[in-house]
């Protein structure tokens, strides 16, 4: 007897991997973006974990702090969902150990479009700001809110685009592009132009030439410059 060939269905499930609960819960602890962004780098640097493990991780990382989120708005209903303080400010009976430091509970938002997006938006700038942290696991962070975005599942609102914007000087040169286009933000030509200059001026010539090549602005600048400046910091690819 032939054995039963597996459904597409079932090879997909095969292939899935469970994500890692040792990186996810490591997220409870962290009291910010930029600590959260130096495990990640640690993570994959020192501790040799793949960087494309990140897919499953991340969007793991973010459902357990939706579930936190929806457990701490129960436990403070009478309170529209601000913890108890008593008369210096300091909260009383906190739900878990510094609720009130940590990253996934010192803001719950109004709303889990906006609690979903702040938390990956902040996340994005930490891990731009710590250079070692691999592209790709900025990447994927990215392109999982532009999906959840794509499919309706997080609606875009006037103040996430002017939060966004407000990073966007941050992003690593590299993702500026996605990240523009994901978020579906409106930005002149000008102020990339400007950017470029910026990096320009901090000496930060590998972003200048990213975007250099991304908005074609050869004929802006003075390109041998800049290759001569990219040679001297072995950055030429």
């Amino acid at each position: 007897m032939n054995p039963k060939k597996p459904t597409l269905k079932e090879e997909d499930d095969e292939d899935a991997q469970e994500p890692n609960q040792k990186f996810v819960q490591a997220f409870d602890c962290f009291s910010s973006y930029l600590k959260a962004a130096s495990f990640i780098e640690d993570w994959i640097r020192t501790k040799k974990n793949n960087p494309t493990d990140f897919a499953n991780d991340y969007p793991a990382v973010i459902n357990r702090g939706l579930l936190i989120r929806k457990i701490l708005l129960y436990l403070r209903k009478d309170t529209g969902g601000l913890p108890l303080k008593d008369a210096n400010g300091a909260i009383l009976h906190p739900e878990t150990r510094q609720v009130h430091q940590l990253i996934f509970t010192r803001e719950l938002y109004a709303s889990e479009d906006d609690y979903l997006f702040f938390f990956t938006i902040n996340l994005l700038e930490a891990c731009s700001i710590r250079y070692n942290v691999p592209v790709l696991v900025i990447r994927i962070a990215l392109n999982h809110l532009g999906f959840m975005i794509a499919d309706g599942v997080v609606t875009i609102q006037p103040h996430h685009k002017k939060f966004a914007l407000e990073k966007l000087s941050s992003i690593r040169s590299e993702l500026i592009h996605d990240y523009v286009k994901h978020l579906k933000l409106q930005v002149s030509s000008d102020y990339f132009e400007n950017l470029t200059q910026k990096f320009l001026d901090m000496q930060r010539y590998v972003d200048a030439a990213n975007c250099i090549v991304r908005f074609s602005f050869y004929d802006k600048f003075n390109i041998l410059d800049l290759c001569i400046n990219l040679v001297d910091i072995q950055k030429v690819q």
